[in-house]
């Protein structure tokens, strides 16, 4: 289940069905075949879609989703 893999802090914070178009977008990414993946033009506009429709239902800025994720303790690989 997503609720088993999403980070606990972000839970409380994103609707359930915001957090499933992110994994749609994410495995869409992943497609074998080159062609079908989305460009990332394309992956950044879905993104600040889900950003903007998290925005309007909990009505913060678009700029604190991205300052939630900039802090959090997610270490690049």
């Amino acid at each position: 289940m997503l609720e088993d893999i999403i980070d606990k802090r972000l839970d409380k914070q994103n609707n359930m069905s915001s957090m499933w178009r992110v994994v749609e977008i994410a495995m869409a990414c992943v497609q074998r075949e080159g062609r079908k993946r989305p460009t990332m033009k394309d992956v950044c506009n879905e993104i600040a879609e889900v950003i903007k429709i998290e925005a309007k239902e909990e009505e913060r800025s678009p700029r604190h989703l991205v300052e939630t994720i900039e802090t959090s303790n997610v270490q690049p690989r």
